[in-house]
Parts: C-alpha cells; sequence; structure tokens
C-alpha cells in the first residue's frame, strides 16, 4: 500500500494542475526517445524522426499520463488491482520489460515538474507504482 501522505501530496498536485496533459505526454516521450535504444521499444515509432510522429507521440503519452493520474487517484481503492493486471498485460503483450518502463522514473519526475507538478512525493509514488506493476 502506497503512504498515505505521498498518495495526498501527488492528489494535490494532480488537482492544482490545469495544463494539457497531451503536452506533459509528448514531452515524456521526446525526453525517453533521447535515451538509446528507447524509441525503438516502440516498433511504430522505430527508425522514425519524433516530429513525423509528433501527433500520435502526444496521443500515447496523453494516455500513458492520464493512466498514471488515474493510478494515483485509485492507488489505495479496489480498483488498483485491475488497473495493475491491465497495464501489465498490455506490456507483456507487447514485450516491453518492466526495466523500461522503471528506466523513465526520472524522466516522468521532470517531466511533471516542468509542467508545474512538482511534489517531492512523486519519486515515492513511482517507486510504489513500479514496484506494483513488477512483471
Amino acid at each position: 500500500m502506497c503512504d498515505a501522505k505521498v498518495l495526498a501530496d501527488v492528489r494535490a498536485d494532480i488537482s492544482g494542475f490545469s495544463g494539457d496533459l497531451g503536452a506533459v505526454g509528448h514531452a515524456l516521450f521526446v525526453k525517453m526517445f533521447q535515451r538509446p535504444g528507447v524509441q525503438d521499444q516502440f516498433p511504430k515509432y522505430k527508425g522514425k524522426s519524433v516530429d513525423s510522429v509528433k501527433a500520435e507521440i502526444t496521443a500515447h503519452g496523453k494516455k500513458v499520463v492520464a493512466q498514471l493520474v488515474d493510478f494515483a487517484q485509485k492507488a489505495d481503492t479496489s480498483d488498483m488491482s485491475g488497473m495493475v493486471a491491465d497495464f501489465i498485460s498490455l506490456h507483456t503483450k507487447n514485450k516491453i520489460p518492466h526495466a523500461s518502463i522503471a528506466a523513465a522514473r526520472d524522466d516522468i519526475i521532470s517531466t511533471l515538474a516542468a509542467h508545474g507538478m512538482k511534489s517531492a512525493s512523486w519519486g515515492a509514488f513511482l517507486d510504489f507504482f513500479f514496484g506494483a506493476i513488477k512483471y
């Protein structure tokens, strides 16, 4: 179970956010794709310039950030187990190693901070999240 104070801090950050999740998601994926080999783990983006797939990256990034936000909102509810199972199923089906997802931790924190979500609790929340989705 995630620490109640961590969840409260992260949820306060989320409730105070008035930006565009698509912009956050796009920025996250651009940052992640700067690391060698990350973009190649996404077959539909492999070998393409980030600019040429901007719309797709924005849409996918928005979905990823929205799912992370949803997970934070439901992390202490019974909905969490179903969300975790769905996440694991999708990523194992697409052969995305858990280590690749967990490697995005610092990128997620810095991208959220750059878009106004600056709670120091994001690190602890992501540690909980990555532990919950371990496969």
